[in-house]
């Protein structure tokens, strides 16, 4: 288990209505540079994964506070808490 890690999908097809457990990095917000993404996306948090970690092939990018928090309450509405 230590050398694994969860990781959510994310595409590039974002839906019109955002579902709760969706988060959308858009050109719109101002950290979208930060996060290394190269067109609009959605986190879907409720498409989680476990995987090793030696498939990870580096960083992408990273999330300001702002982005980390809906992702948080992305994951709670995921998981039903």
């Amino acid at each position: 288990m230590e050398n694994e890690t969860t990781v959510a999908y994310i595409s590039t097809k974002t839906p019109i209505i955002p579902s709760t457990c969706d988060v959308l990095v858009t050109r719109g917000i101002l950290s979208f540079d930060e996060t290394g993404l190269k067109h609009n996306s959605v986190i879907k948090l409720n498409k989680l994964a476990t995987i090793k970690t030696h498939f990870i092939a580096g960083l992408l990018g990273t999330a300001e506070a702002a982005l980390q928090a809906e992702v948080n309450k992305a994951i709670e509405a995921s998981l039903k808490f």
